[in-house]
């Protein structure tokens, strides 16, 4: 059955009438646009507005550009062409005091056009493709550019000097210099600049009002470009700035630079930012050998840094008899090695005095359990492979293995330090070949840390 609706029930628009001029001036009320005269605007309102697609005249308060646009646009929105975000009509007024104010930056002006009626002639013939002659201020080189290459910081003119700033604009170089953070240090003067600076390809010094730095750089360079610094991470890491800068970083923190080189002997190294030294934590003592790129980043990592480990340190530190025991941390072992044959290690390890290892403590993230960076490393991980080695590892020196899992630790859950101790005890006075889990969840069982286990070895609880 074919149905048809005659125009008297299709729906109307919500624009038209009264209705629709309070709700658009109710969106006008949260923007920075505005009717100019808000008595005629409903007068034109009632009489232009039919629907969605209606054009209204509305004003900017901030730049003063009026815009004309469609309902529709302006309601999902909320913004009109505007000399604020760059779409002010280029026959617009507005936009012809902009572009003259753009050229006098530059060094430029206009030749041919004086007033804005001769602008706006001129945009009214080919405006897109419009080539306007222009003239430097400081050559005098007339020339016809673009109108989009003038209007982009109006670059594009090919005149004797090349935009080269003269003499006569020494000081205002300083001055852009400074605005960009950097102090000209060399030529220092006008007459300085007068005898240095021969084109734009002349070198000039300059200094980073920050990091103290001082870098060459050519006279061409956009004076708010970023200068090869400390700062911007862009100096070579052999010069001496930056081997004192990584002294004065380090000092500053808890690591300390194991056999710190002199500058002569860094140099002779040619270090880049993959190069590694070795560091020791004043905190947790344990030596780590981060690229010189963390360590400028803030990124080296130590016990300190995993809180699981920390407290389970401290906690066995508080019982341990170190007169008959003593306490190692990341302990190694010949023979112990990976899938890419690097050294595994433990936590923590208890042994005897002559050395002889009785307990062997690991404290287990989400990774041990095929989550965090496990999952979405895949095959590539091989966390889980390691931690059975090192079970199967222990279990030939006959050295007992305990591990906990981090969240027990971190959250205090299953009474762990009292386990803690007890494991501990039980494994100084009667060593021997084991594997005991704690956790307050199921992560020993019911993962696949359970799945590689050597069952007739391990026993959890």
């Amino acid at each position: 059955m074919r149905v048809s609706l005659s125009r008297a029930y299709m729906p109307r628009s919500e624009w038209p009438g009264h209705n629709g001029f309070a709700k658009f001036s109710n969106l006008l009320s949260g923007s920075k646009y505005k009717f100019d005269d808000p008595d005629q605007a409903i007068v034109a309102w009632m009489k232009n507005v039919t629907g969605q697609y209606s054009k209204v005249s509305i004003r900017c308060s901030e730049c003063d550009v009026m815009a004309h646009l469609v309902i529709k646009s302006f309601a999902k929105n909320r913004t009109a062409a505007c000399l604020c975000n760059g779409n002010a009509p280029i026959n617009s007024e507005q936009y012809f005091g902009k572009f003259l104010a753009t050229l006098q930056t530059s060094r430029l002006e206009l030749v041919d056009i004086s007033t804005f009626d001769d602008w706006k002639g001129c945009m009214a013939k080919n405006r897109p493709r419009t080539s306007l002659r222009v003239r430097c201020i400081d050559c005098g080189v007339t020339d016809y550019a673009g109108l989009g290459t003038l209007s982009n910081k109006g670059s594009g003119l090919r005149c004797k000097c090349k935009g080269m700033p003269m003499v006569t604009r020494f000081d205002e170089m300083c001055k852009q210099y400074a605005d960009a953070g950097m102090s000209l240090v060399y030529p220092s003067s006008a007459e300085e600049w007068t005898t240095h600076v021969k084109s734009k390809s002349s070198f000039v010094k300059l200094r980073c009002n920050a990091c103290g730095v001082e870098s060459e750089s050519r006279v061409e360079r956009r004076p708010d470009a970023r200068l090869s610094c400390f700062c911007t991470g862009n100096m070579p890491y052999s010069c001496e700035t930056k081997f004192h800068q990584l002294l004065a970083y380090l000092a500053q923190g808890r690591f300390s630079w194991v056999d710190a080189p002199t500058y002569f002997d860094w140099q002779g190294c040619n270090p880049t930012k993959h190069s590694r030294i070795c560091l020791r934590c004043n905190v947790c003592e344990l030596s780590v050998n981060p690229t010189v790129d963390k360590v400028v980043q803030g990124k080296v990592g130590c016990l300190c840094a995993n809180s699981g480990e920390l407290m389970v340190g401290d906690e066995i530190g508080s019982f341990l008899d170190l007169t008959n025991s003593k306490l190692c941390r990341q302990k190694q072992f010949d023979g112990l090695v990976g899938v890419g044959n690097g050294n595994l290690s433990y936590d923590f390890c208890i042994e005897t005095c002559s050395g002889t290892p009785l307990v062997l403590i690991e404290v287990d993230g989400g990774h041990h359990f095929g989550g965090g960076h496990a999952h979405w490393k895949g095959d590539r991980d091989h966390t889980l492979e390691h931690d059975l080695r090192k079970e199967r590892f222990a279990c030939t020196i006959g050295a007992t293995v305990l591990r906990l899992e981090v969240r027990t630790v971190t959250t205090e859950k299953a009474n762990w330090r009292e386990w803690l101790r007890s494991k501990v005890d039980e494994a100084i006075r009667f060593p021997q070949s084991a594997i005991h889990c704690i956790s307050h969840g199921n992560q020993y069982v019911s993962s696949p840390y359970s799945d590689l286990r050597v069952q007739s070895v391990s026993r959890f609880e």
